[in-house]
């Protein structure tokens, strides 16, 4: 329920878990802006940060109120269109969704439908 803080909870738990588990690659990876296109690619924060094959990509929407409406998640290929995340061709292959636990496979492109499916937020890594 995000109502009550328990989603930004389960947010913050699985983000430290992570920086655990991937350490060096916070510490000391690089850090990469990455590109968006579409028609909403203006409405992200997105970035990366990479040492050797660990990486960790953090997606995260703005000034989202003018595509939905009041208390309605930015969800789905109905609010993010052709919107995607262009990734370095070598980064192609399957990412591990940090918050749901899925995976997801993408090449040089990520569509934010994809990512955008269950939270406004993405949190996804490649472990080697």
């Amino acid at each position: 329920n995000w109502r009550d803080g328990r989603i930004k909870l389960l947010l913050t738990w699985r983000a430290l878990q992570l920086r655990r588990e991937l350490a060096d690659g916070f510490s000391d990876g690089d850090y990469l802006p990455l590109e968006s296109v579409g028609r909403h690619a203006d409405r992200l924060v997105t970035f990366a940060r990479a040492v050797g094959k660990k990486r960790v990509l953090v997606v995260v929407p703005r000034f989202v109120t003018e595509l939905v409406e009041t208390g309605t998640w930015p969800l789905g290929k109905e609010v993010w269109e052709d919107s995607a995340i262009l990734l370095p061709q070598e980064w192609g292959g399957r990412w591990n969704d940090c918050l749901s636990g899925g995976t997801l496979r993408g090449k040089e492109v990520l569509p934010l439908a994809d990512l955008f499916t269950e939270l406004p937020v993405a949190l996804l890594y490649q472990s080697g």
